[in-house]
């Protein structure tokens, strides 16, 4: 997905969950589905993507649509193993089928992987040296049984995913690896129930579902050594939540109405070295009235009138979709919303402070500090925008020319990084500078003094920001030949501050009035190109670019991958990719090569450090896929 303009999914450390940003958008304004069962943004971080049977993305309602497998009428069987570099090892199985009157649905997936770095020995903040030895192993199962209630149906399923993690030093700021010696292990658990069930009543349609979410993350490092001294920690965060809804659809031969409530909540919970910090986010209400179906010749697709409940505030909103097709092939379409909306940023790291300046990232080069502490949870924005595009089908190609404009008010900018010399007094313990300070010789291993407020930052949600955001897209999909087929995609995206809250209005701020905000591309280029030498035999060739200020903090790139399909039967076929094969920005360590600063506040670069690019490498999968014949007898 992140070969989309403006949109950028960024994984969880344990290896389960993702968090998504769309349109250049922060990412506590991306709302999400499970099985078209809407879920509080912290269930995201509880997926388990190995199991996915697809993931959309609906810009134009800030969404993110995960589907698992549902039943299937037939028996059908899927299995999938793959090798990669590193030691990567990814193997998937599925089940699904009808059996009288159930419905079935199982899925496995089990993913393996090693460090680049494995067997290496060097030095890091320890001062001790050791073997280098990391991996992580991430098990999946996925199950949905679908059955009658009387005339109604019902479907009840759960993900269940494990992740064990032995992470290795990834920040190289000063002039050792950020690691504190060998074994610490990351364990995570998450499972994902949920009940729908749906029938008719009189002339009625009525939905109802209940969905739940839960994720433990524990971070065991006993074997911790700070400056040649034992400092054993330990750290637990909780993630949990629930959505209840309750739908009542009527239609007529044109239009399509639905009433709706929905109540979430979701909470989360951390503690570090024996000291706990709680969260809980407000619960959250929503009544919609949403309208779809044939205008004439304009096809209605969505008109909804909804409010929220939540954060003390009632939060209106209006949203309209419209589409005018015609049958010479021409598409055009508009969308526009007004009103509030509630913002939820529990899960984006708004709960966390920690006190441990262990757990900091040291600098020494530039002499800075960071770290994290508590910030700003829930916010009630105001959002004006809209959309357009205009889609036309040629003789061999397809166009879409696409644009939008939103503007929001008192939203969250999460995870910013803000300077101590911005925060009020009494924001931080009086002891918490001068242990951060201390440590940047003892624990960051820098010489010279420590650095002083203005450049010791503690990364945290800032609310009360207003932001806008825009964008075009151009995507052609054209026929070069009988075999040869052309996918393009370019995108421009302007994310920018309307005003610049006092705690983002430090000298070395990234954060500057109607400038890019940070880490987000202007512009990106994606390119496919599907070749069919045979029925047997597909190529694919894809070349993928980003401009400067992007997520990694890198240069403008380019990135090669080109892959093989080949047929082996009907019910085999084999894979082979390979991926940055121009090996360019590469590296093992988070660290500032290659790293681009940004513009400040004060008109200074702020130093960045930069995620370099994997290494090339090469992956072959082999699938296999049986759909048995039922024969049914009489």
């Amino acid at each position: 997905m992140n070969a989309v303009p403006g949109l950028h999914v960024v994984a969880r450390a344990s290896g389960l969950g993702a968090i998504a940003s769309i349109r250049g958008q922060d990412p506590s304004l991306t709302s999400y589905t499970i099985n078209g069962v809407s879920v509080g943004s912290s269930a995201a971080s509880t997926i388990d993507s190995d199991l996915l049977d697809q993931a959309q993305v609906d810009a134009a309602s800030d969404m993110v649509a995960y589907s698992f497998l549902s039943p299937s009428l037939r028996p059908l069987y899927h299995a999938s193993a793959q090798q990669g570099a590193f030691g990567l090892s990814v193997v998937k199985g599925s089940f699904q089928d009808t059996s009288g009157v159930l419905g079935i649905a199982y899925s496995h997936a089990t993913r393996t992987a090693l460090s680049a770095l494995n067997g290496q020995t060097y030095l890091d903040q320890s001062g001790a040296t050791y073997r280098h030895l990391g991996a992580v192993a991430i098990t999946g199962n996925y199950a949905d049984i679908s059955f009658p209630l009387g005339s109604w149906e019902a479907s009840l399923s759960d993900a269940v995913s494990t992740s064990r993690k032995l992470p290795l030093p990834n920040i190289r700021a000063g002039p050792v690896p950020a690691g504190f010696g060998p074994g610490e292990v990351l364990t995570s658990q998450a499972n994902n129930p949920l009940l729908s069930i749906n029938g008719l009543w009189n002339d009625y349609a009525i939905s109802a579902s209940f969905a739940s979410w839960d994720q433990n993350e524990v971070d065991d490092y006993a074997t911790r050594i700070v400056n040649r001294t034992p400092s054993p920690f330990f750290s637990s965060d909780t993630t949990q939540g629930s959505d209840l809804y309750f739908g009542v659809s009527t239609a007529t031969e044109a239009t399509h109405t639905t009433v709706s409530y929905d109540i979430s909540r979701s909470s989360y919970r951390f503690s570090a070295l024996g000291l706990p910090l709680s969260t809980t986010s407000i619960p959250r209400s929503t009544i919609t009235l949403s309208q779809n179906g044939r205008l004439g010749r304009v096809l209605l697709d969505h008109l909804g009138l909804s409010a929220e409940i939540g954060g003390g505030h009632t939060s209106p909103s209006m949203n309209l979709a419209i589409r005018w097709p015609n049958k010479s092939g021409v598409q055009a379409y508009v969308t526009a919303n007004a009103g509030r909306r509630f913002v939820d940023a529990t899960a984006l790291g708004g709960a966390i402070g920690m006190s441990d300046p262990a757990t900091a990232t040291f600098d020494c080069a530039d002499r800075l500090i960071s770290t994290t502490s508590v910030g700003v949870n829930t916010a009630s924005p105001s959002a004006y925008g809209f959309s357009a595009g205009y889609g036309r089908q040629l003789r061999s190609a397809w166009l879409n020319l696409s644009g939008y404009d939103e503007r929001i008010y008192g939203t969250i900018v999460s995870n910013a990084p803000v300077a101590a010399s911005a925060m009020s007094a009494g924001a931080l313990p009086l002891s918490a500078l001068g242990q951060l300070q201390a440590a940047f010789s003892t624990i960051g291993g820098c010489a010279g003094a420590a650095p002083g407020p203005s450049n010791i930052f503690f990364s945290q949600n800032v609310g009360n920001v207003n932001a806008e955001y825009r964008g075009l897209a151009l995507q052609a999909q054209l026929a070069l030949s009988r075999n040869v087929e052309l996918d393009v995609l370019y995108g421009l995206t302007q994310a920018r501050l309307l005003a610049v809250p006092s705690l983002l209005q430090s000298p070395l701020s990234p954060y500057v009035r109607y400038a890019q905000l940070p880490n987000v591309a202007p512009s990106a280029l994606n390119i496919t190109a599907d070749w069919h030498p045979s029925h047997y035999v597909e190529a694919l060739l894809n070349v993928g670019s980003s401009s400067r200020n992007n997520q990694n903090n890198l240069p403008a790139y380019t990135q090669i991958s080109a892959g093989v399909l080949v047929q082996l039967s009907h019910q085999a076929s084999l894979s082979i990719i390979g991926s940055n094969l121009t090996n360019q920005f590469v590296g093992y360590f988070v660290s500032p090569e290659y790293a681009v600063p940004l513009p400040t506040y004060g008109g200074e670069g702020f130093p960045t450090l930069a995620d370099p690019l994997p290494h090339s490498a090469l992956y072959v999968q082999l699938n296999l896929r049986v759909a048995s014949r039922r024969h049914d007898r009489f």
